[in-house]
């Protein structure tokens, strides 16, 4: 989208003139996807009255085909013969950045550095050799030359070692395109939109060795100020929590930097994980998720032995399937856990009464409170 906040038509300008609180994600991205398809008919305008002739494509003939993760989709398809169509009779096509569109039809966008994306996967889509991506510095160095003058500007990098560089803290590629560019082989020439100087290539590691085209011992140094850390203190080690955790995760669409775990004595661990914090509330709601599901994992052992010292194996046996159901009532929660003819009712302060028959467990539930 063209410029930044305040001015018109950027994408934090579209989200300044809502209250995204009352938006689902798929509105949102289509509010903020609108930014890049302005930018496309300016361009076009403008290139068109210099004499080019220049075609422009929509979000679906686009062609990036993503999962349903609004505000942060992942790339699930390509193809391009809408867009080698249009390059067939014109000079210039030009396609919106930063968004896809769902299996259902509905807009996407790919999340931060998402153009960067958008740029590599429509190389993939028309088997592109290279992909030129511009920006506001002239390639890659061996650190943020706003920190360290007398940083020294690569004229090649490895996929491996830039990806590194990206997931650490290096704000000139988007880790996600250069994944994609490794995967299908496509050079990337990261650049200046100011002068047309030599930038630096992003290729693979063979030609890199075979060429000595890098002689550095160290490639680059990188560092990221957003970053939180979320640690699970004291989780029952014997229930698979690990696993659970990283379940959990993945269904929020999380990105982990760093995952760490420890055996702390008693059975118990520490679960810790590194995330980007930055304007992804999602993230905390995901951590909030994982930390109940843990506990009641851990809590599921107890209820089996009270199960089995009360009603025996059967009944024990049974707890393991049991199915949960949240009520809500004048503003408390409570929970009904089924285990076939044996049921628990827990309230908003922990309390848990076990019952043998559904009838009864219902018509206890307002006594709990």
């Amino acid at each position: 989208a063209m410029g930044r906040y305040d001015d018109p038509y950027a994408t934090d300008t579209l989200l300044s003139i809502v209250n995204t609180d009352e938006l689902t994600d798929e509105e949102i991205d289509r509010l903020t996807s609108i930014g890049e398809t302005i930018s496309t008919l300016v361009c076009k305008s403008e290139l068109s009255k210099m004499g080019y002739n220049v075609e422009t494509v929509t979000n679906v003939e686009l062609g990036i085909q993503t999962d349903s993760h609004h505000m942060n989709a992942t790339i699930t398809t390509v193809e391009g013969h809408h867009i080698q169509e249009k390059l067939s009779r014109a000079d210039i096509v030009i396609c919106p950045g930063f968004q896809g569109y769902s299996q259902k039809g509905k807009v996407t966008t790919l999340g931060r550095g998402g153009s960067d994306l958008s740029a590599v996967a429509i190389g993939v889509a028309i088997d592109a050799s290279e992909v030129e991506i511009y920006s506001d510095v002239n390639g890659i160095y061996t650190a943020d030359p706003r920190i360290v003058p007398d940083a020294i500007k690569l004229d090649y990098i490895s996929y491996a070692e830039m990806l590194e560089l990206s997931k650490n803290g290096a704000k000139v590629l988007n880790h996600r395109c250069v994944q994609l560019a490794a995967k299908h082989d496509i050079v990337i020439h990261a650049r200046s939109s100011f002068d047309a100087s030599q930038g630096t290539y992003v290729l693979g590691d063979e030609r890199i060795m075979k060429d000595h085209l890098n002689q550095l011992i160290i490639s680059g140094i990188t560092g990221s100020q957003n970053e939180a850390r979320v640690t699970l203190v004291g989780v029952d080690a014997k229930v698979n929590g690990a696993g659970q955790l990283f379940e959990k995760i993945a269904d929020a669409n999380v990105n982990v930097n760093v995952f760490n775990q420890a055996l702390v004595g008693g059975g118990k661990m520490d679960i810790s994980l590194i995330i980007n914090d930055k304007g992804r509330c999602y993230e905390n709601e995901a951590a909030s998720s994982v930390a109940t599901y843990i506990d009641q994992m851990s809590k599921k052992k107890s209820n089996e032995a009270r199960a089995k010292k009360k009603w025996g194996k059967k009944a024990a046996k049974k707890v393991s399937k049991g199915r949960t159901y949240t009520f809500y009532h004048h503003g408390n929660t409570m929970k009904l856990v089924i285990y076939d003819e044996y049921f628990t009712v827990t309230n908003m302060n922990g309390k848990t009464i076990w019952y043998h028959a559904e009838k009864a467990a219902i018509a206890k539930m307002k006594d709990i409170f």
